[in-house]
């Protein structure tokens, strides 16, 4: 090892002394390395490069002690200095965020999607090309280190007043366009998100959305001659389904009518391990769906075959409504998944309407437990009784579970039995469970309890 030599500071220095080491480069270049003051600090750091130095001479990786000492406790002056005498091949990673900050938002947007779109939708990897574009058009092609809170709600205020989008559009293109520079700041690059300015929300509570009544649906039904479209609406009506992705992948194959059960996939939740799940055939769509069975193509496996090969069915669907002479509600499918949701909730209980939702309870109250006009009749606001401190802390509960619902989306009981569905939905529907539990009629069915079971 070098010889570490103390010497005596100059100017405001005087009266300090430092630590350096002279050693020679492989090619016999003399150079000076400098310390600090701390002679322990600089006898690790004489140690670590004169190891790079022989392993260079060597061909040989430096020894672990070396590397942890140039990525944890080297700084970027030294680090500058041992990547221009070749002694090391890049910055270590906590210097490189800062060559980083001239990275533009396309870059950051492309980072992204390169690093967590592993395994989306294509339809989730065709929204972060929008709200990529929403934020160059908005602003240019900046540098992601020039932006601060005000850009966020000047963001905000160009998608409502320029773009003239609706609130819940709006929302999705802030949450995705936030989660651009939320990996920035993960990634030591910036040091705050500037799209969570104060006041701007991305979620959309149930607050925002609209029960629509059964009325509704069957006029909607009436207006239209399409069978598919018939199921579509009775059925998103009556079960909690993510529209579209969970009837894109809907076969024949799923339904079971001996047991009177159908299985959902859920490409949504399939990478946090809840792939599918088991939804009764209710009395409210059973009708469509025999008839849907009884007049499909025996080629033909989707039981949505026609639905499938449309691009959108978002305003096709709304203009279905529009032709029953009522006006189309806002956050079209998901309020239909809110209203089933909350009427399973009223019917079955918390538990079973989670089951078939495929939600947890936080998520389920937080975003799909509606309020409806008939409540307050039901409730007989002039002398009714209730427990009050029990209605807030149920509130509360659900409020303090809310916030990590996103993560815990999906991750019910692991207990396969208590995926079972009610013993009471009816004498009509009392096989639905056996004195061996459930058990799938058909392959695919099977497959799925078989890795439930696993």
């Amino acid at each position: 090892m070098a010889n570490v030599q103390r010497y005596q500071g100059r100017g405001k220095a005087t009266g300090k002394y430092y630590y350096r080491i002279q050693p020679y480069l492989p090619n016999g270049q003399r150079i000076t390395i400098r310390f600090g003051t701390g002679k322990k600090q600089a006898e690790r750091g004489a140690s670590a490069i004169m190891d790079l130095i022989d392993s260079k001479k060597a061909g040989v990786e430096p020894s672990a002690v070396t590397k942890q000492w140039i990525e944890t406790i080297a700084d970027e002056v030294s680090c500058l200095m041992l990547l221009d005498y070749q002694l090391i091949d890049s910055l270590p990673k906590k210097f490189q965020a800062q060559d980083a900050l001239g990275m533009t938002v396309s870059e950051l947007a492309d980072e992204f999607v390169r690093v967590r779109g592993v395994g989306k939708q294509n339809s989730t990897l065709a929204i972060y090309d929008k709200a990529k574009g929403n934020l160059i058009e908005c602003f240019g092609d900046l540098a992601i280190d020039e932006f601060r809170v005000k850009h966020g709600r000047e963001f905000w205020r160009w998608l409502i007043e320029d773009k003239q989008y609706s609130e819940n559009t709006a929302k999705q293109r802030l949450r995705y366009a936030r989660a651009f520079f939320e990996m920035a700041v993960e990634d030591e690059m910036l040091s705050k998100n500037p799209m969570r300015a104060r006041g701007l929300t991305v979620n959309q509570s149930s607050a925002s959305k609209e029960y629509i009544p059964w009325p509704v649906i069957e006029t909607t039904i009436a207006s239209t001659e399409c069978l598919e479209w018939k199921l579509l609406f009775a059925l998103a009506r009556s079960i909690p389904l993510r529209i579209r992705s969970e009837i894109d992948e809907f076969t024949w194959e799923d339904v079971d009518w001996k047991e009177n059960r159908m299985l959902i996939h859920s490409p949504k939740t399939r990478k946090i391990g809840k792939a599918a799940r088991m939804v009764p055939i209710l009395p409210s769509f059973e009708p469509y769906l025999r008839q849907a069975c009884e007049q499909r193509d025996p080629e033909e496996s989707y039981v949505f075959a026609g639905l499938r090969k449309m691009s959108s069915i978002g305003m096709p669907a709304k203009k279905i409504v529009e032709r029953a002479g009522l006006t189309p509600w806002s956050n079209f499918f998901n309020a239909l998944r809110a209203s089933a949701e909350t009427d399973l909730m009223d019917q079955y209980g918390l538990r079973r309407a989670c089951m078939w939702a495929g939600n947890s309870p936080a998520t389920a109250m937080k975003n799909y437990a509606l309020v409806r006009q008939t409540d307050f009749q039901d409730l007989g606001m002039a002398g009714a009784q209730y427990d009050a401190k029990s209605d807030v802390m149920g509130v509360l509960v659900a409020r303090s579970d809310a916030a990590p619902a996103s993560t815990v989306e999906q991750c019910g009981s692991k207990n396969p039995q208590k995926n079972a569905l009610p013993s009471h939905l009816g004498e009509s529907n009392a096989s639905l469970v056996g004195g061996t539990g459930l058990e799938p009629a058909t392959s695919t069915m099977s497959t799925w309890r078989s890795s439930q079971l696993s």
